[in-house]
């Protein structure tokens, strides 16, 4: 993006601002730029000074924190207009690692500008949505922490967050409104490495991949595959699976 309508038309269809009045946004278009990161480039570290919040416009962000040994343990993967980085304005320091995925464009937005929204907000819709994902982030760091301090209980169910996570990410829908929609044999585009899966999820791979076979094995999934590669996860019993994560 090089020109400030480009600017407008990302921050009118982002879920922040999709109620903003036009000429609220006339004004923010200004201050906003773009950021581009090549593929494994990292957007910040943790623990360093929060200046800015990003939306994406273009590409794949992975937020990750360092384990006790200096292994990467994945937390979320973000995609196009999903936005980040909103904790730290408040906290001033950034809380964990980003790294963009893959050719991945940010729109940037500073500290200040952010925060003259947050005191003068256009109406409630951007209140209660910074107040939203900040409280999906505390109750993701909650599971995130007890599935690593408690990496052997209840794997199924880690795993079952993830694809849950990856439906989403493909459809908008999480696996019970799939189920309602599509009823069962669904598959989910598999958009992230089993790798990046199993941090995900808080296992190790040996464990990850044992526990995958074993839902496979008990046709609550099926792995699909091109030439030996993954493409996807058919949910071959969603009733199955929406027990799993307690969904009526």
């Amino acid at each position: 993006m090089s020109d400030y309508n480009d600017h407008y038309i990302a921050l009118k269809r982002n879920d922040l601002f999709k109620t903003c009045p036009d000429s609220y946004l006339d004004v923010l278009k200004f201050k906003v730029s773009t950021k581009r990161f090549k593929r494994n480039e990292i957007i910040f570290h943790e623990n360093e000074i929060a200046d800015c919040f990003y939306i994406i416009l273009s590409g794949k962000v992975r937020i990750y924190k360092l384990g006790p040994n200096g292994q990467s343990l994945s937390i979320i993967i973000l995609q196009d207009n999903n936005f980040f980085g909103e904790i730290g304005i408040f906290s001033g320091v950034r809380t964990n690692f980003a790294e963009a995925m893959k050719e991945t464009t940010l729109l940037r937005i500073e500290k200040k500008d952010f925060l003259d929204i947050m005191k003068n907000p256009y109406d409630s819709s951007f209140l209660e949505e910074i107040l939203k994902v900040i409280s999906t982030w505390i109750i993701r760091a909650n599971k995130f922490m007890l599935s690593y301090s408690n990496k052997d209980t209840r794997s199924d169910v880690n795993i079952a967050l993830v694809l849950n996570d990856m439906a989403i990410r493909n459809s908008g829908m999480n696996i019970l409104q799939l189920r309602k929609e599509l009823k069962n044999n669904f598959t989910i585009d598999a958009d992230i490495s089993q790798k990046h899966m199993s941090q995900l999820a808080g296992l190790s791979s040996v464990r990850f991949n044992k526990k995958l076979k074993q839902m496979e094995e008990d046709s609550i999934i099926s792995i699909e595959k091109i030439n030996g590669k993954v493409i996807g996860y058919k949910i071959t019993d969603s009733t199955r699976f929406c027990e799993i994560l307690n969904m009526t």
